[in-house]
């Protein structure tokens, strides 16, 4: 029973196969004649086409459904046979440069023109043992503005069947580029390749490009490109500097176009209606009065990274330097023609280490006519003990009590601008904490005619502590 039924199917495909053969109205058929996919990127075909037709008929061949690759007939395509007869035509197909490794077939129909419903087709068949990389290219990136950095991830995908090597590439964008290198990258794999920062400068308004080249072996095999938008951005940078000083306050200001974009703006501050008469400025501002203060206004225009500097200072040193000027012109007049004799006061430690004060008295005659009869006269307070010590001119009295004593000099005539120095010691039994106060001499002037005159000395005070123990 079994080999009765294994019999009437091989006689029944025997006859759909002749039958087929019988009804067939167009017959094509191929054969591989040159194979350079792996070397030059084509395979060459011989496609042979049957007018199987008892009349001639027009017969065109074509791909079916290409997805991939280009099929070319040198010679055309379309062909007009006879009844019962053939005709070969040379075929290449070149395929992708990124098909991966398989094994392929690309459908070819013969069509009648007559009867489109009579076609016949044959595979063309090839197999690809080697592929390019196949490397999806991602270019994350950050915001851009101008200026400042744009940075741009790269990521690879490799797509392919097989791991690749030796991956190199460029980044390009605004004029700049950077470079970067993989080792290898596994079939089906993700890396993040590189990290790189691009400056952009101010001037990059407008459309622009981010572009990531690819090569092997230093081959190039691969392009991508990712649109770059710059807008226009506006934004200044201030630097403040303020230096203030006993008399005098200074503000430097710096302002910076850090934007894409001219700017035209002001600036302003403020400062009191009095200090504006000590006031200087670079450059020169306009002056608004604000109630009790005046607004100092720049107004300021920029292009992309330029910079100004607003300066402004009051400075009391003017006012000051008057006022000690008024002041020292003041004690010069006194000095000099209001009192007509001087008599002056100072104190120094004994320059012969006594361990004593040494007392100075100085008397001019200011006017220019002599002084007949002159007397100085002179107190040492307590607790200063006046020591037998003089100078050049010693006093024609000396009178002790209570630990001071009372000084007399007869100095007789002063002849005009004639200046005397008297000068004597004195030390203290105890230490004096705080201020001591040395009383002012008196000079007595007694003229040729009229009253007589008392001109009096500065006083001198000693401060901190005094400690001139007398030497027992």
């Amino acid at each position: 029973m079994k080999r009765r039924l294994a019999f009437i199917i091989v006689v029944l495909l025997a006859f759909s196969l002749s039958a087929s053969a019988v009804n067939a109205q167009i017959d094509i058929t191929n054969e591989l004649v040159e194979n350079n996919i792996e070397d030059q990127g084509y395979v060459k075909y011989q496609i042979t086409v049957t007018n199987r037709q008892d009349f001639s008929d027009t017969i065109k061949v074509r791909a079916i459904d290409i997805q991939y690759g280009q099929l070319i007939f040198p010679q055309g395509n379309g062909m007009t046979l006879s009844a019962r007869e053939s005709i070969t035509i040379p075929a290449t197909f070149i395929p992708p440069s990124d098909i991966k490794i398989g094994s392929y077939a690309l459908e070819v129909m013969a069509l009648s023109k007559k009867d489109p419903s009579i076609r016949e087709s044959t595979y063309l068949r090839f197999d690809i043992l080697s592929e390019l990389p196949q490397l999806k290219v991602t270019i994350e990136s950050s915001e851009a503005s101008a200026p400042g950095e744009y940075e741009v991830n790269l990521i690879l995908e490799n797509e392919g069947s097989i791991g690749q090597n030796n991956i190199s590439g460029v980044i390009k964008t605004l004029n700049q580029e950077a470079s970067f290198s993989l080792d290898k990258i596994e079939a089906k794999a993700t890396k993040l390749v590189s990290t790189e920062i691009f400056s952009i400068p101010s001037n990059a308004i407008g459309d622009h490009h981010v572009t990531v080249e690819l090569y092997q072996n230093g081959k190039f095999f691969s392009e991508d490109t990712k649109p770059l938008s710059i807008l226009p951005q506006t934004n200044l940078d201030i630097l403040s500097d303020d230096i203030e000083k006993l008399l005098s306050f200074s503000s430097t200001v710096t302002i910076t176009n850090i934007g894409n974009v001219p700017i035209e703006d002001r600036f302003s501050t403020s400062i009191d209606n009095f200090d504006t008469h000590f006031l200087s400025t670079t450059p020169i501002p306009l002056l608004r009065d604000a109630g009790g203060q005046t607004d100092l206004i720049w107004t300021f225009s920029l292009n992309p990274g330029e910079s100004i500097i607003l300066a402004y200072k009051v400075s009391y040193l003017p006012l000051a330097l008057l006022i000690v000027l008024i002041i020292a012109g003041g004690f010069t007049y006194t000095k000099y023609f209001v009192n007509p004799y001087l008599v002056t006061k100072d104190v120094t430690k004994d320059p012969h280490g006594e361990n004593a004060l040494k007392i100075n008295l100085h008397v001019k005659n200011n006017t220019r006519t002599d002084a007949e009869h002159a007397r100085l006269m002179d107190v040492v307070p307590t607790p200063l003990k006046l020591i037998e010590d003089f100078g050049t001119i010693e006093p024609d009295v000396v009178k002790r009590k209570s630990g001071g004593a009372n000084m007399l000099w007869e100095l007789g005539s002063l002849a005009s601008k004639e200046e005397r120095v008297i000068s004597y010691k004195v030390k203290s039994s105890m230490s004096v904490f705080g201020r001591l106060t040395i009383p002012s001499a008196k000079l007595k002037i007694k003229p040729s005619k009229g009253k007589s005159k008392l001109y009096r000395s500065n006083k001198v005070f000693l401060k901190g502590r005094v400690d001139i123990k007398e030497e027992e």
